[in-house]
């Protein structure tokens, strides 16, 4: 049974999934062919000045990517169960509520894991191939908040998908903007590292969603409405 249900939760989202991958492909590749192109028409000394010195976030084009994968992946996953109603049956299969609600969105983010975890190693090669090693970790730290902040726009999204309550939807989506909007605003302006020492209660926070979704599907499964 566990098998099953895992297996058209994927079914659920592998073209969206899919479709994520390709475009995070897309983006790196062009991330990987401004650089070669900027290096031909300026300088390779030009280029270190204003990644390195100037401290341009020079891939800042997968900012607002993970959010975006994370919402449409959640979106896809729960908007149907939702509108066909079909949730509260789920729920009643003969597994424990919090087992099935933990399988269900642990498929979605497990893709998106595996997901964020290839455009790391992608991203990690471009910048091997065009910048010394030095430059590798100041990069993934400082691109880690917006992984981060896929993670949660996913679990976000299920969550408001998942209670029933309007008013409540409305408060979710207010918290899910104040989290986001923490992760990404200063990344791309304050230069490489701007989050190092906040990293920690980040990932704090990124538990503190994983634990909160179980209590609104759980409200739902009893029916408040």
């Amino acid at each position: 049974m566990i098998k099953s249900l895992l297996y058209k939760e994927w079914l659920k989202i592998r073209w969206a999934y899919l479709i994520m991958f390709g475009v995070f492909l897309l983006i790196l590749a062009k991330i990987g062919l401004e650089i070669a192109y900027d290096i031909r028409q300026m300088d390779a000394n030009a280029v270190w000045y204003n990644a390195v010195i100037r401290q341009q976030i020079f891939y800042s084009w997968l900012l607002y990517l993970p959010v975006l994968s994370g919402i449409v992946i959640g979106s896809v996953q729960f908007a149907p169960e939702i509108s066909a109603k079909r949730l509260k049956l789920t729920l009643h299969l003969p597994l424990n509520e919090t087992t099935i609600l933990l399988l269900m969105t642990g498929v979605g983010f497990a893709a998106l894991v595996l997901l964020y975890l290839v455009a790391c190693i992608s991203l990690s090669l471009i910048v091997l191939h065009f910048f010394p090693v030095q430059v590798l970790s100041s990069v993934l730290i400082t691109a880690l908040p917006w992984f981060l902040a896929g993670l949660i726009a996913y679990l976000a999204t299920t969550m408001i998908f998942t209670e029933p309550v309007w008013l409540q939807r409305v408060l979710l989506m207010i918290v899910a903007w104040f989290f986001l909007n923490t992760y990404l605003l200063y990344s791309p302006r304050g230069g490489y590292e701007t989050y190092t020492h906040a990293l920690p209660w980040f990932i704090l926070l990124s538990l503190f969603y994983i634990i909160s979704i179980l209590t609104p599907a759980q409200r739902f499964r009893r029916g408040v409405e």
